[in-house]
């Protein structure tokens, strides 16, 4: 981001206004989803009350869960930091996975995260109109992102909630148990999650 330099150095305080007012803006001009790839290690009130606004109008909100990775390296005997929005309740948030369904390294390792998904050179729009190979738990956050958009856009009276259930419910790569903080739920799956909400 060619502006980067000045808002790298704003306050966080400055920062997270700037997020609650973004939110409330795409509430009030009809999004219905929102798709956050960033993350804050405190919470923050306004952040709050702006995404309690959005679930209350039916908003499907989605967020990357950070790129911190495993503090234990290997297992979850540790968890990564919190990270804000994604720890936020009702917010759905993402891990990384490579092409080969594996946890990507960097991917946070808490217990916020609810599903995966490809997140290691996920080509992506960059500078003058070329693409770039990205990786981070930001583009497994608007995988997801388009694949909740693609369920409101054939169902868009569906709950949030409802939608957070089609898409944890259908995943692959299902971890043992059923859950871990990895990749939450499991992978997620976009023709499945879409035929479970045709159910819901």
């Amino acid at each position: 981001d060619p502006h980067y330099s000045r808002y790298a150095r704003e306050p966080e305080a400055v920062i997270q206004q700037s997020l609650a007012s973004g939110i409330d803006y795409a509430v009030q001009h009809g999004a219905e989803v929102i798709s956050m790839s960033i993350g804050y290690s405190a919470p923050n009130g306004a952040v709050r009350q702006a995404l309690q606004q959005a679930y209350d109008h039916g908003v499907v909100v989605i967020a990357s869960a950070g790129n911190s990775g495993a503090p234990s390296g290997t297992s979850d005997a540790a968890q990564a930091p919190e990270s804000f929005p994604a720890d936020y309740p009702g917010v759905i948030s993402v891990g990384a996975v490579n092409s080969a369904g594996q946890v990507a390294s960097f991917s946070s390792d808490n217990l916020s995260v609810q599903v995966a998904a490809p997140g290691v050179s996920v080509p992506a729009q960059g500078r003058d109109g070329q693409y770039w190979m990205v990786s981070g738990t930001s583009p497994a956050c608007a995988v997801v992102a388009g694949i909740a958009a693609l369920i409101k856009s054939k169902y868009p009276g569906l709950a949030p909630n409802l939608v957070a259930l089609a898409l944890t419910s259908t995943t692959t790569g299902r971890p043992a148990g059923g859950y871990n903080s990895q990749v939450g739920f499991g992978i997620v799956n976009a023709a499945a999650a879409l035929a479970k909400a045709d159910k819901l």
